[in-house]
């Protein structure tokens, strides 16, 4: 924290380039971006910026190049949300927790919403994907975080001397305006490849699919042994295989193999 406080950094995540510096005029991608005040956290010094969201609620979000998610929100303030968004702007799923790579969190489940307006140093980006979920350095004081999936748009500059981020958009980046998704959420747990939870109204819920079966094969590859290295690889957004449009998955349920074939859809209709 003391040598990220003293210092101005600038990472630009298309030429996968990390620059430090002592002083703002020592860097270019400066004069163009969107500049955001922040106040730093106590101890760590991270930056917790002022967010509006559809031109009637204030957040204050963290950033964290640590999450390698988009943005998420915390699941105490989604009483807030959902009398505030409309309910066409909400979809949610079935679980029995927040499976991720590490097991099962069973405090709490996750949900996508799609923010009309969101204002971020008085630049505005409209319907943006976000979700409810847990992270776990959420305080009082800070209502999200903004992770790596949304920064890796923008030329993206630190200033702490000044308390300020830069956010430089990215020729040819553009942030999501719906989330793709084949209608369910993985899981690894106990060395087996499960179904972390499925989507409301989704094909896969309408053949079927529960939540902790186990998938043997996942378009064609055999995840029977699979190794949390190979699931990190894809489980994160599922940006490599969302490449494809239709997902083919057998579920092994009982020692009997069912197949299923899931096509790729919009959350947000």
């Amino acid at each position: 924290a003391n040598i990220l406080k003293n210092s101005i950094w600038q990472i630009n995540y298309e030429t996968k380039e990390l620059m430090v510096a002592d002083k703002l005029s020592k860097l270019n991608n400066i004069s163009d971006a969107i500049k955001i005040p922040f106040t730093p956290a106590s101890i760590t010094g991270s930056p917790i910026l002022s967010i509006a969201l559809n031109d009637s609620l204030t957040m204050n979000w963290i950033l964290d190049t640590g999450f390698n998610g988009f943005i998420t929100f915390s699941n105490e303030d989604k009483d807030i949300f959902l009398k505030k968004i409309p309910q066409k702007d909400i979809v949610s799923n079935y679980s029995l927790g927040y499976y991720t790579i590490y097991g099962k969190d069973t405090s709490t489940a996750i949900a996508y919403l799609l923010i009309t307006t969101l204002n971020i140093g008085g630049h505005n980006f409209s319907n943006v994907p976000v979700t409810f979920g847990k992270y776990k350095n959420i305080s009082r004081k800070k209502n999200g975080v903004i992770g790596n999936k949304f920064l890796e748009n923008f030329i993206v500059t630190i200033d702490w001397k000044g308390n300020y981020i830069y956010l430089l958009p990215i020729q040819n980046h553009q942030l999501p305006h719906n989330q793709l998704s084949y209608g369910i959420n993985y899981g690894f747990e106990n060395g087996k490849l499960i179904v972390g939870a499925i989507w409301k109204n989704s094909d896969a819920e309408k053949q079927g699919i529960k939540i902790g079966d186990q998938i043997a094969l996942f378009n064609g590859k055999n995840a029977i042994e699979i190794s949390q290295k190979e699931v990190c690889n894809f489980f994160d957004g599922n940006t490599t295989l969302m490449d494809n449009q239709t997902l083919n998955i057998t579920i092994l349920k009982n020692t009997v193999e069912i197949n299923y074939t899931l096509k790729a859809y919009n959350l947000f209709q």
